[in-house]
């Protein structure tokens, strides 16, 4: 509690491994885990207690679910994306990580997931539009996807996924100011409704 977890990232020299805890109060930064995988533009998701570190990639797009303890350790992989995804986000709705955006050789995965263990993964709907890097957060139900890339380019359009319904709907869309995309250095799951890399 109280700290931040950033986990992998993609500084100058490569994708670490290293899980870093960073204190609120200031304290010195110590490297308390690491990675089963390193990995860069993954989802972070804080479930049941866990920190979930979903997809991402290294040299190549990457399918892990990797497990993250609250005192933090060697992440453990329960189980595997069903297809590879980098750049993607994701949150917490009640008991579920729901996977959002993302997609691996330049073309964005419209599917959103859903996973309550990291190993079986159900669909609950598709995005209207199909993006990477978006900002993804969680009120109630919803998720909420904001910008992002789109396969033709940055979109400015806001799309709201119900889980409970199993819909997604783009709810504003061709504002005249883009929305700029999300994005930070690594995979910290210190926000239990929301993440990504």
């Amino acid at each position: 509690r109280n700290a931040i977890l950033p986990a992998g990232g993609l500084p100058a020299t490569g994708t670490p491994a290293a899980i870093v805890r960073l204190a609120l109060d200031g304290t010195h930064p110590r490297t308390v885990g690491r990675l089963a995988h390193p990995v860069h533009d993954a989802a972070a998701i804080t479930l049941a207690g866990q920190r979930l570190v979903v997809g991402g990639g290294a040299s190549t797009q990457d399918a892990w679910v990797q497990r993250v303890g609250l005192g933090s350790a060697t992440a453990t992989v329960p189980g595997m994306l069903p297809i590879a995804r980098a750049d993607l986000g994701g949150a917490a709705v009640g008991s579920e990580a729901i996977i959002v955006g993302g997609g691996a050789g330049g073309r964005p995965d419209p599917r959103v997931l859903a996973t309550s263990d990291g190993v079986h993964f159900r669909l609950v709907a598709r995005l209207a539009v199909a993006v990477r890097y978006a900002a993804v957060a969680a009120i109630g139900n919803q998720v909420f996807v904001v910008g992002g890339t789109s396969a033709t380019g940055d979109v400015a359009t806001i799309q709201v996924v119900d889980v409970a319904a199993g819909t997604a709907t783009a709810t504003i869309a061709g504002a005249t100011r883009r929305i700029p995309r999300a994005r930070t250095p690594a995979a910290a799951g210190t926000a239990p409704r929301a993440g990504r890399s």
